[in-house]
C-alpha cells in the first residue's frame, strides 16, 4: 500500500472535515428551523432549502478544490464560522420562541438574516477564489 507524504494526507483530512462539517450544519440548522417554527407547512420547504443549500455548495467547493492549499484552509474557516454563527442565532431564536411569551408577538427576523448571511458567505468564498485563482496565475 503506498502512503503519500504527510502533507498530502492532511490536506485530504481538512478537505473531509470541511465537506462533513458543511453538510452537517446544512442539516442541523434545517433542523433547528423546523423545531423552532411553530406553523411550518409546506409552503416553507422552499425556506429550508434556501437555508441548507449554501452549505451543500461550500461542501462541493471543499471536493472541488481540493488541491489548493490555502483556499482549503480558508474555506474550512468559513464553514466554520458560519455554521456556529448561523446555529447560535437558529438556537436562541428557537428558544426564546418557546420561552418567551413576548417574543412570539414581534416578527422574527433571526431565520432571515441567517439565511442571508450564509449567502453572503457563499458569495465571498467564490470572491476569495477567484481573487486567489488570479494571484496563483501572476507568479
Amino acid at each position: 500500500m503506498l502512503m503519500g507524504n504527510r502533507n498530502e494526507i492532511r490536506s485530504s483530512l481538512l478537505s473531509r472535515v470541511t465537506f462533513c462539517l458543511a453538510v452537517g450544519a446544512g442539516f442541523v440548522e434545517a433542523a433547528a428551523t423546523l423545531v423552532a417554527g411553530e406553523n411550518i407547512g409546506f409552503a416553507d420547504a422552499g425556506y429550508i432549502v434556501l437555508l441548507a443549500a449554501p452549505f451543500g455548495i461550500l461542501a462541493w467547493m471543499s471536493r472541488r478544490y481540493r488541491d489548493r492549499r490555502i483556499f482549503k484552509t480558508v474555506l474550512f474557516l468559513t464553514v466554520l464560522c458560519l455554521a456556529a454563527w448561523g446555529l447560535s442565532h437558529l438556537i436562541d431564536d428557537a428558544w426564546r420562541f418557546h420561552h418567551e411569551p413576548d417574543y412570539r408577538r414581534v416578527q422574527r427576523l433571526a431565520p432571515f438574516v441567517v439565511l442571508c448571511g450564509n449567502w453572503l458567505g457563499v458569495g465571498a468564498m467564490f470572491w476569495a477564489e477567484r481573487l486567489l485563482s488570479r494571484l496563483c496565475r501572476r507568479k
